[in-house]
C-alpha cells in the first residue's frame, strides 16, 4: 500500500527567516516526520507543494500546525495537519536559551511505497560517544550486546525500534537506512541532540527491550 510522505525544503520563521541547516544550533533539526494515507485519490506524479506554518513547543513536539493555503480537499487537509503534528523536532533554541518557535515549511508531497527495516539502535550524546561504540563494534563487539547494557561511563542506551517505515526518519538517515544490508550498522548519525546507530536486523528479536519499555 502506498503511503504520502513530505521531502522537504524549509525557512525557518522564529529567531530569524534564515534557510535550515543542519548545523545551526540555533534551528530545530527535524527528527521524525509521518506518513499519511492518500484517501483514495492519486497524488501528481510531480507531487504537490504545500506551505505550512507549525509551533514548536521547548521540548520539540509540534503543539499547532496551521496550512498556508488549501488543496480544495478538506479531509485531506486534515490528515496533513494530523500528520505535521505528530512531527518531532530537537528542543528549539534562540541565542543559546531553550524556547518555543513558530516555523515555516514548504513541503513537497509525494506518494512512495513503504520502504520497511527491522532495526534497532544505540543512541548516544555525544559525538565522541558514538564513535567510541561505533569503533568497538568494527572491532567485533556484538551490537546486541552494546543495546541490551549500557556503558557505565556512556550516556548511551539501546532499544529495538522493529520494522520502520524510513520515510518517518529526516533524509539524511533515511539515505543511510535505504541501502543499508542485515546485519549491517550506519556510522554514526545526528539527529536532533543526539547521534544514533542503526542497525539493520534480520528479524524482530524478542530480547532486546523496545524504546517504548515494552
Amino acid at each position: 500500500m502506498k503511503r504520502v510522505i513530505f521531502l522537504l525544503s524549509a525557512l525557518l520563521a522564529g529567531c530569524a527567516p534564515v534557510q535550515q541547516t543542519e548545523t545551526s544550533a540555533d534551528q530545530p533539526e527535524l527528527i521524525s516526520t509521518a506518513p499519511i494515507p492518500l484517501l483514495g485519490t492519486l497524488v501528481p506524479p510531480g507531487g504537490v507543494r504545500i506551505d505550512a506554518l507549525l509551533h514548536v513547543s521547548e521540548n520539540g513536539t509540534v503543539g499547532e500546525a496551521r496550512l498556508l493555503g488549501s488543496s480544495n480537499q478538506p479531509q485531506w487537509d486534515s490528515l496533513v495537519l494530523q500528520s505535521l503534528l505528530q512531527w518531532r523536532f530537537a528542543p528549539p533554541f534562540c541565542d543559546g536559551v531553550p524556547t518555543d518557535q513558530w516555523i515555516r515549511r514548504s513541503l513537497l508531497i509525494q506518494a512512495q511505497e513503504p520502504v520497511m527495516r527491522y532495526l534497532s539502535e544505540l543512541v548516544c550524546a555525544t559525538r565522541q560517544e558514538a564513535d567510541s561504540l561505533y569503533l568497538l563494534i568494527a572491532e567485533g563487539v556484538p551490537f546486541d550486546s552494546l543495546a541490551r547494557n549500557r556503558i557505565p561511563s556512556a550516556a548511551a542506551q539501546g532499544a529495538l525500534l522493529g520494522p520502520v517505515n524510513i520515510a518517518v526518519f529526516p533524509p539524511h538517515v533515511r539515505v543511510a537506512l535505504k541501502d543499508l544490508k542485515e546485519d549491517e550498522v550506519t556510522s554514526p548519525l545526528r539527529v536532533g541532540g543526539n547521534y544514533a546507530i542503526y542497525k539493520r536486523l534480520r528479524e524482530d528479536p524478542p530480547e532486546l527491550p523496545r524504546r517504548n519499555g515494552v
